[in-house]
């Protein structure tokens, strides 16, 4: 019954180890996002001043 029960607390560990890495994955990719959404507006910011008419 022993081995059973530290093998449980084992899987808890590694289930906390996934969550854990998955959840940093998510943090990394909101924050890629978020600088490619910068980087966009941006880009339209410096768009919209070079929308004149060419002579």
């Amino acid at each position: 019954m022993k081995h059973i029960f530290i093998g449980m607390i084992a899987d808890a560990d590694r289930q906390l180890a996934l969550t854990g890495a998955a959840a940093e994955r998510l943090w990394l990719l909101g924050g890629v996002t978020l600088a490619l959404a910068g980087a966009g507006a941006v880009a339209l910011a410096a768009m919209r001043g070079t929308r004149g008419p060419r002579d």
